[in-house]
């Protein structure tokens, strides 16, 4: 993250490219139940928020350097069709089409999920803003579901019943209990708000 968005930045100075719209993430915050805000502390509780953290601090401290202007999203969890990652939802569909017995670790972490169509979204809109420039904005819905949430949602949509377990192998060493953020901003800013129902992708 931070070695490759240097030379981006770099390269967009070499080609006088002067827009660079930089997805970060959530993870980047200090852990809270609360709703976090833009203003909020930066400090990351594992390797993904603290490169995506330093990246942040590059762009913000280069941005002069290289003459580009930056908007930097902080997004929640992402999902969407085809998606090759581990992560909880394609995890789920994954492990029910090889039977009914879902095993999970921590059952009880709360995430906001944003699909991927209003995170384009939302890039789209902070291209053609002049409010967006040097900005932070968090890109999420607010609404966080737990482990248990989003398998009784998958669980709905399903002819077999499936049943879910919590392992201990796979429970993470540092996993914060929640993990959602404020959307007030990029609301405000740039008239923006997700469009997506969250059962839309898993029925």
């Amino acid at each position: 993250n931070v070695i490759g968005t240097y030379n981006c930045m770099r390269a967009m100075s070499e080609h006088n490219v002067r827009r660079l719209l930089f997805a970060s993430s959530v993870a980047v915050y200090h852990p809270s139940t609360r709703a976090h805000r833009e203003e909020d502390f930066v400090a990351p509780v594992d390797i993904y928020g603290q490169s995506k953290a330093l990246a942040e601090q590059l762009i913000i401290r280069a941005s002069k350097k290289f003459g580009v202007d930056y908007t930097i999203f902080r997004i929640a969890n992402v999902y969407g069709e085809h998606d090759q990652n581990p992560h909880l939802i394609p995890e789920v569909m994954h492990q029910s089409s090889r039977g009914n017995i879902i095993k999970l670790g921590n059952l009880d972490t709360k995430r906001a999920y944003i699909h991927a169509d209003d995170v384009a979204h939302a890039f789209e809109m902070a291209i053609s803003s002049s409010r967006a420039k040097n900005n932070i904005y968090n890109v999420g819905t607010g609404i966080a579901r737990s482990v248990r949430d989003v398998f009784n949602v998958f669980n709905k949509t399903q002819k077999m019943r499936l049943t879910l377990q919590s392992a201990a192998t796979l429970r993470r060493r540092q996993d914060r209990p929640m993990l959602r953020a404020n959307i007030h901003a990029i609301r405000r800013d740039l008239h923006w708000s997700p469009n997506k129902k969250f059962l839309e992708l898993l029925s």
